[in-house]
């Protein structure tokens, strides 16, 4: 596991009940993850040790699907 900041405004997405942590989308807009009952769409974030940047920039160069969990690196 790495340890992830995330910052507000997260919209809160209504979707079906999820694994949490499960990345349900992605898109320029930012990342949707599962958490519980409902999805949060994060746009900005910060990797442990790592500045504080938009999601596209934090996407670039990393091998993110939808269904991977958020924070979890092999």
């Amino acid at each position: 596991h790495s340890n992830i900041k995330i910052f507000p405004p997260v919209e809160i997405v209504e979707c079906e009940r999820s694994d949490s942590g499960k990345i349900i989308d992605m898109d320029s807009n930012g990342i949707l993850v599962a958490c519980g009952k409902d999805a949060i769409r994060i746009s900005e974030i910060q990797p442990s040790g790592r500045r504080r940047m938009l999601v596209p920039a934090y996407l670039t160069g990393k091998e993110l699907k939808v269904g991977d969990v958020l924070g979890v690196e092999d």
